[in-house]
């Protein structure tokens, strides 16, 4: 999923993303570190969680990388980093070397980090290379028996693909199919899904006639916003507005009708690739009740 990686506590390779920081100086106090800053790395910075590790696959290091200025603070440089195992006997989860870089999104903001295990004793020398940046070497022991099952020579699997976005396919299908649905309110038998599930026959309708009802579509994930399609199940002759979840700036109105009579029960609205993750439908005065909402991060061909 597009952005994925920047979603939750932490990334896939266990660096703490900003939300974390967040809850934690909301419920403990503790201010948050210093983010990256945009800028050009004038070298590297490569720890590791521990120096020595255990041979019988139990425990591993976890090497970080960071890309510093020549103020010596973070900066969001997008160039890849590669660790190598230039003595010793260890492993990346890729085998003998791994590269780290923005497409795969296993560097995000100057930061990576990757696991590294040995099944052999000895001391491993790995050495961490950038484009344009003198290189970094780091050391780790391995401490233990040789495991048996990993005496012989290793056989190193094929590079694996990486999908970092959506395949091409044929159609269009909508960002809020199947996807979580919030609602104000819902009368029985109409609940706020029959609005995102595809073919439904069934709408949305609000448990209450007042003013102010609302039904979040949610994407899950930040996608460009192109184009929102909006099907009332009755002539829409209240007034309604439309609104997106930006990434930048929250909720905002991207569309608002009067309501009055004759109105068409399906609008459809385009938009220039806003980054969005949801789409709301709120009623000013009374609500309606809603057949769908659909998104597409594509127009129609």
């Amino acid at each position: 999923m597009p952005d994925h990686g920047r979603h939750g506590l932490m990334d896939y390779f266990r660096n703490l993303r900003h939300p974390y920081h967040w809850y934690r100086q909301q419920l403990l106090g503790i201010a948050p570190p210093q983010f990256a800053v945009p800028g050009t790395a004038a070298r590297l910075e490569v720890t590791a969680d521990v120096d020595r590790i255990p041979t019988d696959g139990t425990g591993d290091a976890r090497l970080r990388v960071v890309l510093i200025n020549a103020d010596g603070q973070r900066v969001t440089d997008e160039r890849a980093v590669t660790f190598t195992v230039v003595d010793g006997q260890g492993l990346f989860p890729s085998g003998p070397s791994i590269t780290l870089s923005a497409e795969t999104e296993s560097m995000l903001d100057g930061e990576g980090a990757i696991e590294f295990r040995s099944y052999r004793p000895g001391v491993n020398r790995i050495l961490v290379e950038c484009v344009g940046l003198p290189p970094v070497e780091i050391s780790i022991e391995a401490v233990g028996e040789l495991q048996a099952v990993h005496a012989g020579a290793w056989r190193y699997a094929p590079p694996a693909p990486y999908l970092t976005s959506p395949p091409t396919g044929v159609g269009r299908t909508s960002l809020t199919a199947f996807r979580p649905v919030a609602v104000s309110s819902a009368a029985p038998g109409h609940p706020g899904s029959h609005a995102t599930t595809p073919g439904s026959g069934e709408c949305w309708r609000s448990g209450v006639n007042d003013a102010g009802e609302w039904i979040v579509a949610s994407m899950e994930f930040a996608y460009p916003l192109r184009q929102v399609e909006v099907v009332f199940a009755d002539e829409p002759t209240e007034p309604w507005i439309v609104e997106a979840d930006t990434v930048s700036n929250g909720f905002q109105v991207v569309h608002r009708a009067e309501g009055g009579s004759a109105q068409p029960l399906r609008h459809v609205f385009e938009f220039p690739g806003t980054l969005a993750r949801a789409v709301r439908l709120r009623f000013p005065n009374r609500p309606i009740g809603v057949e769908a909402i659909n998104a597409f991060d594509v127009l129609p061909g």
